[in-house]
């Protein structure tokens, strides 16, 4: 689905968007340090009962509620997260036009919206941040073609976008993974929760690795943006295009 209508000629910064989703994405990075600092201890508390060493009730149930409480907070973190991500995607592709791309590949909405449509967001999500940090690139420009103009993505995406992509979709995978054998039906033993709480802990170091990424990622385009905005705001106001613009009215 293409959209080639101009929604947003004019740049509306996309920093305070940028700085709230790089805020959660920190506090993500924390409360994954402290799963995985957590689930160590949980690691003691399970080995113990592997070996049958005495292990109290109470030292249990604080560990399932100290747990569970992580896994929450953890939860809502990484919803208010999206939901900040997204807003700052819908910025960030709507002043493609702005940037020298006067006909982006979709609308700002069906740039968000690919990312919930199944299938298409395995590979929907990356050209969208790909054509992004393209065209926000300061010495982008849409050259002539028969068609008018050549699409960003038709440039490679650097390295910093694919290792975020790639590392998102193994976190991803993982964390399913994870979760479906949480899920599964069957009295668990202390040595089935022993290995699920060391995937719990690969998962989470995955995590971090996308969140650290995509920060650099949402930071490097931020700053893109702001620098090509500059740039293009001087060129238009520049002396030679004053006189210009004089000797036209004149």
């Amino acid at each position: 689905m293409t959209n080639n209508t101009n929604p947003s000629p004019s740049f509306i910064s996309e920093h305070s968007r940028a700085r709230w989703v790089t805020i959660f994405l920190g506090l993500g990075i924390a409360l994954d340090l402290v799963a995985i600092a957590s689930c160590y201890a949980q690691i003691g508390l399970l080995s113990s009962i592997i070996a049958r060493e005495p292990v109290t009730r109470a030292a249990m149930m604080a560990n399932d509620i100290r747990q569970s409480r992580i896994g929450l907070a953890q939860f809502w973190v990484y919803l208010v997260t999206v939901v900040f991500f997204l807003r700052w995607i819908h910025r960030a592709y709507r002043n493609l036009p702005a940037l020298g791309e006067p006909h982006p590949e979709h609308s700002p909405r069906w740039a968000v919206g690919g990312f919930f449509v199944p299938f298409l967001n395995l590979v929907r999500p990356f050209q969208i941040v790909r054509e992004i940090w393209c065209v926000s690139d300061p010495g982008f420009s849409t050259a002539s073609s028969e068609f008018g103009f050549v699409r960003a993505q038709a440039m490679s995406a650097p390295t910093l976008v694919k290792a975020w992509w790639a590392s998102f979709l193994i976190a991803s995978a993982a964390g399913n993974f994870v979760a479906r054998m949480t899920r599964s039906g069957g009295r668990k033993t202390a040595e089935d929760l022993w290995f699920l709480t060391w995937l719990i802990i690969a998962t989470d170091l995955l995590s971090v690795v996308a969140a650290i990424l995509a920060i650099l990622v949402i930071r490097n385009i931020d700053q893109r943006q702001e620098t090509k905005n500059k740039l293009l705001a001087t060129a238009t106001a520049s002396p030679d295009n004053l006189s210009a613009a004089s000797s036209t009215g004149a």
